[in-house]
């Protein structure tokens, strides 16, 4: 674990390289943590809920499947947008106190 806590020393805890070759390991790595889990969850609640509107106009089973399916797919997107947001931009509170060393 990193003794810094600033964004570089976050990233090294969690085991993703800020400047890689391959950007696929920190995409999927996101995923597994607790937020990026609660983030699916709710993506599924939110695809179920698209189904369920367009079942209630009488949809046919396979525009049903396709509307949750395109619900959960913006429910995804929106909650990744949110999520990167939050750690690109952090709350001035959240300041810190032991920065890593300039490289």
């Amino acid at each position: 674990t990193s003794p810094h806590d600033d964004l570089q020393g976050v990233l090294q805890t969690l085991g993703v390289e800020p400047v890689g070759a391959s950007r696929l390991g920190s995409v999927f790595h996101s995923l597994v943590t607790l937020p990026g889990m609660l983030g699916v969850i709710d993506a599924a609640v939110g695809g179920a809920i698209g189904g369920l509107i367009a079942s209630g106009f009488g949809a046919p089973p396979v525009v049903v499947l396709l509307v949750g399916l395109a619900f959960f797919l913006a429910s995804v997107a929106v909650v990744a947008i949110w999520g990167r947001r939050s750690v690109r931009r952090p709350t001035p509170s959240l300041k810190a106190r032991f920065p890593s060393p300039p490289t």
